[in-house]
């Protein structure tokens, strides 16, 4: 009789150990996967520099009284924009959530994998402000005329 509630008591510890052990896994999810969305959430309100700019160096490129060189300067501006622009939506639709990680994934896969799109968020994040910066130097270089017609 002992020995049923000796190996109950050590089933019931076990059980209790696992439930303890999976909260801290959470936990520890639930960290990395905050960290990443301040990443997120800090460059996210650049889309409307982003989309403002882009309309800027459109406007800016149907102007046939600038130098090649502005020119070639806005177009670039325009396509690192929208690839910054497509990186983040293309970011925000392939991550996965982290209730559907815990269903398919080990601790350690979740861990790497929300690692892994810290880094990418983290990209993007680089991208879209070194676009933004590059595409505003460009706009001051613009005539005046060209920058207030996009923006009316």
């Amino acid at each position: 009789m002992n020995f049923k509630i000796i190996l109950l008591a050590l089933v019931a510890l076990a059980g209790l150990s696992a439930c303890a052990n999976d909260k801290a896994q959470e936990t520890d999810q639930q960290k990395l996967w905050d960290e990443m969305m301040v990443v997120h959430d800090e460059v996210m309100p650049k889309m409307s520099d982003i989309n403002a700019l882009s309309k800027q160096m459109e406007a800016a490129l149907s102007d046939t009284t600038l130098t090649e060189e502005l020119r070639d300067a806005a177009r670039k501006s325009l396509y690192d924009l929208q690839a910054a622009d497509k990186a983040m939506w293309d970011w925000m639709y392939g991550i996965q959530q982290l209730p559907d990680l815990r269903t398919s994934k080990k601790h350690e896969e979740i861990l790497q994998y929300l690692q892994e799109e810290t880094a990418k968020i983290t990209e993007v994040k680089s991208s879209m402000l070194g676009s933004i910066e590059a595409a505003q130097s460009v706009k001051g270089r613009l005539p005046q005329t060209t920058t207030e017609t996009s923006t009316q």
